[in-house]
């Protein structure tokens, strides 16, 4: 499995895991998000960017545990962000088991809420509004969904908000299931969660 990461090379780098959405060619569809990111950040912040093992199958136990190791390959502290599937199994991931300590927070993009209806039916990804309350009073979590998502409803966005209680929640008005591939939005809000020291605000 392969990771693009670029890192400054200077002291003080806040570090950024992009974790992609799943089916064939999900890598390359989201390398845009993760660039766009990387760009909108600038300098100061490292984004680690893995391609995800089987991304046509994503199985959640095998993400979660390719997730947990390359935290352990980052120094510091880390924000964790994930797009569609990725903020799935993110969010599922860390609400099975307890976060590291220097997580300092998920953002996550075009979230689905497995369980909707049958279409929308992955058991091993259903969330438990217990454990998701645990996992926001130790990380914040901030969901965030665009109007105009074609591939996951926007009434996902909704369901999950009473899925994982304690979690901001962020409409953002048009862009896609890709937002445009502009993620500006979302580099102003980690600088301000890092600068601030506290959770996202909803917005």
């Amino acid at each position: 499995m392969g990771s693009d990461h670029r890192s400054p090379g200077t002291t003080g780098v806040s570090h950024v895991l992009f974790i992609q959405g799943g089916s064939t060619g999900a890598y390359d569809a989201d390398r845009p998000l993760a660039d766009s990111l990387r760009e909108e950040l600038g300098a100061g912040f490292e984004v680690r960017y893995p391609r995800m093992v089987d991304e046509d199958e994503p199985d959640v136990d095998a993400w979660g545990r390719q997730i947990d190791q390359e935290i352990d390959a980052m120094s510091g502290d880390v924000v964790v962000v994930g797009h569609s599937i990725g903020a799935s199994v993110a969010l599922k991931h860390f609400s099975d088991t307890v976060p590291p300590r220097r997580v300092r927070g998920l953002f996550l993009l075009a979230t689905p809420s497995w369980g909707a209806d049958d279409f929308w039916d992955w058991e091993a990804c259903t969330l438990d509004p217990v454990a998701t309350r645990r996992l926001t009073g130790r990380v914040p979590v901030a969901l965030y969904h665009a109007v105009d998502d074609e591939a996951v409803p926007f009434s996902h966005l909704d369901r999950n908000q009473g899925l994982v209680p304690g979690a901001s929640i962020h409409v953002i008005p048009q862009g896609g299931h890709q937002y445009a591939e502009d993620l500006g939005f979302l580099a102003h809000d980690i600088r301000r969660h890092l600068e601030a020291g506290a959770g996202p605000s909803a917005g």
